[in-house]
């Protein structure tokens, strides 16, 4: 018997990166919640592998029906490429121009705690880890299971000038399965405006140190 698809491809790619991502750095670093993430690792690598999640099973979710929050930006900052990399790479620096992030919390130097504000009082919360960095180039993560936010991204640094930086910031978002179709349907019309406004305000904030 087949197994169902219920995964979009998107998120079939980034569970595959996340996964591998999380197997490595168990294996390899052999920390004390290590078994955690041989767990989430294993999940992730069968989500990505056969285009199958139980959850979304549970939950009554087709791949139809899967709907992200695509954001894609892109400014000029005149600062340095390693500058600017530099201040993305301390996450804990995003909700000083972020306004829909209450915090990002560093939990070691790949996995992060984020919690957002989103419409009509609802607050999400999920573990990221980042799956890709290559200093001053590229930074790129994805939210672990059991989120309340389904989020990926990436944000690359283009050097534009001698003392200029393209920032391309590509970021998915879809909300859980818990969130009822009505709020989910809030939070895509208005998500998208709040963190597209947000990133613009990172040119001013790191251009002038406004903090």
């Amino acid at each position: 018997m087949a197994i169902p698809k219920n995964v979009g491809k998107t998120e079939r790619a980034l569970s595959i990166a996340g996964g591998s991502a999380l197997l490595m750095d168990a294996m390899i670093r052999k920390k004390k919640y290590a078994p955690l993430e041989l767990i989430a690792a294993g999940l992730l690598l069968f989500r990505g592998s056969t285009g199958y999640c139980p959850a979304y099973d549970v939950a009554g979710k087709k791949e139809e029906s899967v709907k992200n929050i695509n954001i894609r930006v892109s400014v000029i900052v005149f600062k340095s490429r390693q500058k600017v990399y530099n201040f993305w790479r301390n996450l804990s620096n995003l909700p000083y121009f972020m306004d829909h992030l209450e915090y990002v919390q560093v939990l070691d130097e790949n996995r992060s705690r984020w919690k957002v504000k989103g419409p009509a009082g609802l607050h999400l919360t999920w573990n990221a880890y980042i799956v890709k960095d290559i200093p001053g180039e590229l930074l790129g993560w994805s939210s672990l299971p059991g989120s309340d936010v389904e989020t990926s991204g990436k944000v690359e640094f283009l050097d534009a000038g001698k003392y200029a930086t393209e920032v391309r910031i590509n970021i998915s978002y879809r909300p859980s399965s818990g969130i009822s179709g009505k709020l989910a349907k809030l939070f895509n019309g208005k998500f998208r405006r709040l963190v597209k406004r947000d990133i613009q305000n990172f040119k001013n904030y790191i251009e002038t140190g406004n903090h």
